[in-house]
This record gives C-alpha cells, structure tokens and sequence, in this order.
C-alpha cells in the first residue's frame, strides 16, 4: 500500500477534498500519510471532521474516526492539541479482536512520543490477553546503548541502534514495547519528525 501511495503521490495530492468524494477521504488520506505528507492529509481530515458535525453524516463520521488515530501519531501537539479523552473515545469503538490488537500499540506509540495516555487504559491491556507474541527482545547491552545515545544527544548512533534494535525485517514495529523505547529514543536525541514518522508507521504496519 505504501508503496502504491508513494507512486500515486502527485495525482492523489492533486485531488481536492470535498463533500462529494467523503467515501474516498479514509483511503486518501491513508495514502498521503502512508506517503509522508501529513499536511495534505490533514485536509482530508478536516473535511470529514467538519461534514460530521454538523449533523449525522455516517462516511464523514467514519472517515474522521478511521484517520483519527494516523493524524494524531502524524502531527505535533501545535497541530492537533493533546487530548487523552479522544484515545477512550477511540478504542471504545473497537471490536474486541481489534482493541486486543491495536489499543497496545496506539497507547506506546503515543507514550513514546510523549502524548497523555489514560491511566485506565492501561489498566485494560493488563486485564486483557495478547493475541500476538511479542518480538524477541534485543540483548539488554543494546537497548542500555540506545538509552545512552538518545539521552546525551547522539542522533546518529541512536538511528543505527533503533534500527538494530526493530530488526532485519522490522519485526520490533509489532511489539508494542520496542516501539515506545524506540520512539522515544529518537525523541529524546532530537529527531521528533523520524519519531512521529516510526510511530506513523507501525501504525499502519498494525492496521490502525
């Protein structure tokens, strides 16, 4: 899929939102983000979020919560403020299966990023079993070396270890733990655009 966005960037940026195409602003504004333009996704959430105000418009309303979470994990706090509430709202809305799955991986995402994550919701993850097993952990030297790196400002060496760290093929971006470390790591050494950009990106990896 991403791939797919990345090719057929120009023509879906083209595309301008409106109340007509509301059926298409989830998908295309998954596709801008899958991409890395937050920016011109954002328009199409927007969109949605002000076609379901107003009054009950069921795609609008869909469109805005499916995109939710993606802009949230895309955009800084001076874009989209702060609000712990709007994570409940979301995870709410889950069928079982899925909040078993995506609710781990949304609240590390957004722990590692720095975000308010309920306390309850929490809570709810340790009542609630697992329906993946997590990634083998990197030997303990390692993720010591990653917290040294981002803690003392070291941006290079901490991007080389979040890699070593996620694996080969990635597999670390399914586990809820390595993502927040690794997340946070690249915060804390300064590169919060590869922060939001990681965190973007298991999330889409997770199918949120």
């Amino acid at each position: 899929f991403a791939t797919v966005a990345r090719v057929n960037l120009t023509p879906v940026r083209d595309l301008v939102p409106a109340p007509e195409l509301i059926t298409l602003a989830a998908e295309a504004g998954r596709a801008l983000l899958s991409a890395g333009d937050p920016a011109a996704a954002m328009r199409w959430y927007e969109m949605a979020r002000a076609l379901s105000t107003p009054g009950y418009n069921p795609d609008a309303a869909k469109a805005a919560n499916e995109l939710w979470p993606l802009m949230r994990l895309a955009q800084p706090v001076t874009v989209m403020p702060d609000n712990p509430l709007e994570i409940s709202v979301w995870l709410a809305q889950l069928p079982p299966g899925d909040r078993l799955k995506k609710a781990p991986m949304l609240l590390s995402a957004m722990s590692g990023l720095g975000l308010a994550t309920p306390e309850s919701e929490w809570v709810n993850i340790l009542a609630e079993k697992a329906v993946a097993e997590p990634a083998p952990m990197p030997p303990a030297a390692l993720l010591h070396l990653l917290l040294e790196a981002s803690q003392s400002g070291q941006p290079g060496q901490t991007v080389l270890l979040v890699l070593t760290c996620l694996g080969e093929t990635g597999e670390g971006l399914l586990d809820p733990f390595l993502l927040g470390m690794t997340v946070r790591a690249l915060g804390s050494a300064g590169l919060r655009d590869e922060a939001n950009a990681l965190a973007l990106d298991a999330a889409l990896l997770a199918g949120i």
